[in-house]
């Protein structure tokens, strides 16, 4: 029994060992599971950490993509939507972008479904424009599909209407512009920024001798090589070194430069280059040749006037709308300037105060205010004033275009000297005048007198009363009454020719015919002459009239042919020619060769009688009291030439 229990007692601790052994490895088992279970549990947690994140990942990215103002969508292979953003579903007409995803809507319709059947066959991002309905607004969107490397693609569509629009506005405010480059008168070109010509106008093609197709597109290297060829660059010593300045210009050159370019040809350009908005450089000239020459031209101008003004006698200034002297020459400033410095463009009020050294205290105290006066408020007028040195100047003011005043200082102190000399010459004249008229009322009387006293005993000899008288005494008594009614003539006429001088007899203009006139004055002209002599072939214009005084038109005519008688030879013919010249009449009067070369410089020669350069003096007096005139261009024993011109009257219709 004690074996049998030890037996007992030895399974009893095997069991008990196997047993313990058995919970070791239970518990280490429970361990192991219940590490095992919480490795699987934190791997849960850490999948729905991940799941969690990613879910916030996607909504984040989601919510980012509806917070953006264009439509974003994703396709899958088969091109089916399988997200779009809100601005989809907007764009679309969905309300929501599950319902634009539930319906399958497009944005174009079927233009979506083809563009983005291409890019995935082509497996590039294509593009296009499509015009659709946003809202109640017809807007162009232009639509792009991107093929993703994983599959499907991802598309975006941006609303370009305003860009469009913009690009329109541009493309018109650039073609206005064209225009309006195209009719300035500044030749202008355009380069672009790989310096080729992007515009040019017509002044441009006409300043430097292009043809138009010739500029298309040409590279400003080729311009400047060809303007050089025809000598329209100014002439420079490295041609390469200016033409790289040129083209360093599209890079450096930040404001307009402006500068002067000089051509052989004589011509001047003035060239503006500045930077242009949208790239490249706007070259801009104009031909300045005119205006320099203008310039040079008003400058030399300038200073002849400056030299003549220095050079004048007379003070000239000028005042300037606000009362300042802008110019001035050295006679006004010794009048006006004589304290010296007034400071720079003084006003009228501070010049007229310099003069007070110079004028007389009186003429300073009366024309001080009128000078003022006259240039502030631009009227004309004239101030005579007296200088301490006893000269007498006028001051004349006059307003000038521009708003100034002229103002003008005369020294009249010779002129009124001048014109007191004439007033005594012209009322010693009028004395002499009044002499005369005496003269000519005593000779009249002291003349006619004793000769209408010869006259009448001669008369009553002749008639017999103081007896039978013979045939010589009868010859010589009709001698003396033709001598005395001759002088009595004379001395009429004498009287008469005073009397018109002096406007004491009017002269009485008619129409008088020219051969009738010469006709009378021939035939009086013989019988004065009478013994002599004299054959008369008188010659008158058909129609020719004369406007002059009928009695004194007989004694000019008379006169003068009686002079020719005079001088003309035994048996002599005395030609007398009236032609019309303009306005005037005139009456040659020939005797002789008038082919003789004219010998009469001063004076005529001795006639035949005293009383012919009597008659040639009145005749001459009378013609001149018509307006016209009487010239002897030949005289001498046997010829003379004289000429006479009266006005000519008008044939009364």
């Amino acid at each position: 029994m004690a074996g049998g229990a030890g037996v007992i007692l030895g399974l009893a601790l095997a069991v008990a060992m196997a047993l313990a052994v058995v919970a070791l490895l239970l518990r280490r088992r429970v361990r192991a599971l219940e590490a095992q279970a919480a490795h699987a549990e934190a791997a849960a947690a850490t999948h729905r950490g991940a799941e969690a994140a990613e879910r916030a990942r996607a909504e984040f990215y989601r919510e980012i993509l509806d917070t953006l103002p264009i439509p974003i969508w994703r396709r899958a292979q088969d091109l089916t939507l399988l997200f779009v953003n809100r601005a989809y579903a907007f764009a679309a007409g969905a309300d929501s972008p599950a319902e634009a995803l539930i319906a399958g809507k497009e944005i174009g319709a079927d233009d979506a479904a083809s563009l983005a059947r291409r890019a995935r066959n082509t497996g590039e991002a294509l593009s296009e424009s499509r015009a659709t309905i946003v809202g109640e607004d017809r807007v162009l969107i232009e639509a792009t599909e991107r093929p993703l490397p994983t599959g499907g693609l991802v598309g975006d569509g941006r609303d370009v209407t305003a860009l469009i629009a913009a690009q329109d506005e541009q493309a018109r405010l650039i073609e206005a512009h064209a225009e309006v480059l195209e009719r300035v008168g500044s030749a202008v070109a355009v380069f672009t920024s790989a310096r080729h010509t992007a515009f040019f106008n017509a002044a441009f093609t006409e300043l430097f001798d292009f043809e138009s197709e010739v500029l298309i597109d040409m590279t400003l290297t080729e311009m400047l090589e060809d303007l050089r060829a025809r000598r329209m660059l100014p002439e420079v010593v490295d041609f390469q070194a200016f033409k790289s300045a040129r083209m360093a210009d599209f890079q450096h050159l930040l404001d307009v430069r402006e500068q002067y370019l000089y051509l052989p040809d004589g011509r001047t350009l003035k060239e503006s280059i500045a930077p242009h908005p949208q790239g490249g450089l706007i070259y801009i000239y104009d031909d300045v040749s005119d205006r320099l020459a203008l310039e040079r031209s008003y400058k030399m101008l300038d200073r002849v006037q400056r030299q003549t003004l220095d050079a004048l006698q007379e003070g000239i200034a000028v005042f300037g709308e606000d009362g300042r002297l802008r110019l001035s020459n050295p006679a006004f400033d010794a009048v006006f300037l004589a304290e010296g410095e007034t400071g720079r463009e003084p006003h009228v009020s501070h010049v007229a105060d310099a003069a007070r050294t110079v004028l007389t205290q009186k003429s300073w105290r009366d024309g001080r205010d009128d000078l003022v006066e006259s240039v502030t408020n631009r009227k004309s007028t004239v101030i005579p004033v007296d200088t301490r040195d006893g000269r007498l100047l006028e001051i004349a003011t006059a307003p000038l275009a521009d708003g100034g005043v002229l103002l003008a200082v005369y020294d009249i102190t010779d002129r009124l000297a001048i014109e007191q000399g004439l007033r005594a010459q012209a009322e010693a004249l009028r004395a002499v005048d009044r002499l005369k008229s005496e003269f000519l009322a005593g000779i009249s009387y002291e003349l006619r007198t004793p000769l209408t006293s010869i006259l009448g005993f001669a008369d009553m000899l002749r008639a017999g009363a103081a007896g039978p008288i013979s045939p010589r005494q009868a010859d010589y008594l009709d001698d003396i009454l033709s001598a005395a009614n001759a002088f009595i003539a004379m001395v009429d006429d004498i009287i008469d020719v005073a009397a018109i001088e002096a406007g004491r007899t009017s002269l009485e203009r008619a129409s008088t015919p020219a051969a009738e006139a010469i006709g009378v004055a021939a035939s009086a002209a013989a019988a004065r002459i009478a013994p002599l002599p004299l054959n008369i072939a008188p010659s008158a214009e058909s129609g020719l009239i004369f406007d002059a005084d009928p009695d004194r038109l007989r004694q000019i005519l008379t006169r003068l042919i009686t002079v020719a008688g005079q001088y003309a030879r035994d048996a002599a013919t005395v030609t007398v020619t009236a032609k019309s010249d303009g306005d005037w009449a005139v009456v040659t009067v020939t005797v002789g060769d008038s082919a003789l070369p004219l010998g009469l410089s001063a004076g005529l020669e001795p006639a035949r009688t005293a009383g012919a350069s009597i008659d040639l003096n009145l005749a001459t007096r009378l013609a001149q009291a018509h307006g016209g005139d009487l010239t002897v261009e030949r005289a001498g024993p046997g010829m003379l030439l004289a000429r006479c011109r009266l006005p000519r009257g008008r044939p009364t219709l």
